[in-house]
């Protein structure tokens, strides 16, 4: 953080670490490349403040098979403890049930003096339901001794284009479960950061209505005053792309290959090994799953830090030519840039 200017920077950033066994079936994650790429060019510059990621996995709830993603996350705790990122939060843990913890990591330059966990208890779908999906909270000390909360959640996927009604349910209760932790952990402060991959497609909320109720619900059911969309306001009033495009079968609308394209070669094989039939149209389109929320109260008091939003933006953390993947995430990134006010 700026003494000067006493600017804060965040970075909200969903990593697509996927546990061991789990993978491209044409080419691979390179879950390790990318990670090595991760350290060097977004944690060792020290450029932000605050880092909040999803799906940095701790490893499978068997033993036997707990050690190439545990040995991930320990690679890069030490690293960011090495760039100045000296407290971290992980979790939710694995509970009875689940395979994978949740996933969610705290990054952070400032002491964290609290930290709190939440379990979703609206059962997660599909193949969501092997990981303990919730959310984690961090207060943080700030150099000027004020407070800060900051949040981060991985909600429920769809593998769908447009959810399920089902999906879509569950990935309201999960809202709802949110936005009561976050007001039950900021107790009596007036502001606090939140970054997650909700997986809630904002560029599709004139069907869905989910980005609204989102927003809606984050505001009311905290009782804050504002919900603000960091990224939104600077784009416009346009909801940016902050997924690669993902393949998506016309006919049923269904998620052909994840993370098909990471990789620069051809991913026509992955296609049809994951699609076999050949009538079958595809179609490529991204999405806007990911957030940074600043959410606030009408007051200020004297034991919290109160923010503004300087700018926000999306960080595609695009590879040179010579990588064998385009970007380090099937997410895009987004960074914003906060002032303390005095």
């Amino acid at each position: 953080m700026s003494s000067a200017t006493q600017t804060l920077r965040v970075l909200q950033y969903n990593l697509f670490l996927r546990p061991a066994l789990v993978s491209n079936p044409s080419q691979g994650d390179f879950k390790d490349a990318r990670l090595d790429a991760f350290i060097a060019t977004v944690l060792n510059p020290g450029t932000y403040d605050v880092i909040l990621l999803q799906e940095v996995f701790s490893g499978i709830n068997v033993t036997s098979l707990c050690c190439l993603p545990a040995r991930r996350l320990n690679k890069l705790l030490a690293a960011a403890a090495s760039a100045g990122y000296h407290h971290n939060h992980k979790g939710p843990p694995a509970s009875f049930g689940t395979f994978l913890d949740g996933g969610l990591l705290v990054l952070s330059k400032f002491p964290i003096i609290k930290k709190s966990t939440l379990t979703f208890q609206c059962p997660a779908a599909a193949s969501d339901s092997l990981a303990s999906k919730g959310a984690i909270h961090a207060l943080l000390a700030l150099p000027d001794s004020r407070l800060l909360d900051v949040f981060t959640s991985h909600t429920q996927a769809s593998y769908e284009y447009t959810a399920s009604e089902a999906i879509d349910r569950v990935q309201r209760k999960q809202i709802e479960e949110l936005a009561t932790f976050i007001a039950a952990s900021m107790e009596d402060r007036c502001c606090a950061v939140f970054g997650g991959d909700l997986n809630i497609d904002a560029q599709q909320d004139s069907t869905t209505g989910t980005y609204t109720f989102m927003m809606e619900t984050m505001e009311n059911s905290s009782s804050f005053d504002r919900c603000e969309d960091l990224l939104l306001a600077d784009e416009g009033g346009a909801h940016p792309d902050t997924s690669v495009p993902y393949s998506w079968d016309t006919v049923s609308g269904k998620e052909v290959v994840s993370g098909s394209y990471l990789g620069r070669s051809d991913v026509s094989a992955a296609i049809a090994i994951a699609n076999p039939k050949a009538n079958a149209g595809i179609e490529r389109k991204a999405a806007r799953y990911d957030y940074l929320l600043l959410l606030s109260k009408n007051r200020k008091d004297s034991a919290s830090a109160s923010l503004r939003k300087v700018k926000a933006e999306v960080k595609k953390f695009e590879q040179p030519a010579a990588c064998p993947f385009m970007y380090l995430s099937d997410h895009f990134a987004v960074a914003g840039e906060l002032e303390i006010d005095e």
